[in-house]
């Protein structure tokens, strides 16, 4: 199916579990349609329109999945935090085996992650 851009003119909430809830939107040409997305009315959003197979019922609305990374809505994992950890690790190792001295720690640290980052 093709993405379409629709303007939508109300939403109601059709049912709701602890889970998911399927809202109905109506469109600005009148179209009825279902979404587990959320929407607010008077956006004017992206997306999928599936045709329901039962006849009786509404059509399926899915919103586009916008992002870099391959369409998935996920932010990536930001390394940082683990990098500091591990050169903390490290600098902490070299001070128990006696390599360097306490006072050392945070310059050896430093100079871990400033390694790391290269990477």
């Amino acid at each position: 199916m093709s993405q379409i851009t629709i303007k939508i003119k109300s939403v109601v909430i059709k049912k709701q579990t602890e889970k998911w809830t399927i809202s109905e939107i109506t469109t600005e040409d009148g179209k009825k349609l279902d979404t587990f997305d959320k929407v607010k009315e008077g956006d004017e959003v992206r997306g999928e329109i599936t045709p329901n197979k039962n006849p009786d019922y509404n059509a399926n609305f899915k919103l586009e999945k916008v992002g870099g990374n391959g369409g998935k809505t996920y932010t990536p994992k930001d390394f940082t935090a683990e990098k500091r950890m591990c050169a903390l690790t490290n600098a902490v190792a070299l001070c128990n085996a006696g390599k360097i001295t306490l006072a050392q720690i945070e310059t050896c640290r430093d100079k871990f992650f400033n390694w790391l980052n290269t990477k």
